[in-house]
């Protein structure tokens, strides 16, 4: 079970066992919802000569993963 407790400073400690599976579902999670706000809004990068895709594809996805570390880094240095 994942415990959730706040540390002196208020900021919530998980177990430093779960963070990585807690960073990588987060991770996955905000990359899906990303990919599906830049096609609903038709924001696509074109295939280019210096590319290796044929189809356009959505970029920026590492906004995602940026995103979950700086949401999660509070609970990584509590669980310290």
């Amino acid at each position: 079970m994942v415990r959730l407790r706040p540390n002196r400073h208020g900021a919530l400690i998980v177990h430093a066992t779960i963070l990585p599976a807690l960073a990588l579902a987060l991770a996955w999670w905000l990359t899906g919802l990303y990919l599906r706000v830049m096609l609903a809004y038709g924001q696509l990068e074109p295939p280019s000569d210096r590319g290796m895709h044929k189809v356009p594809v959505p970029s920026g996805a590492g906004a995602a993963i940026v995103a979950a570390a700086l949401v999660l880094w509070p609970m990584w240095q509590g669980s310290a």
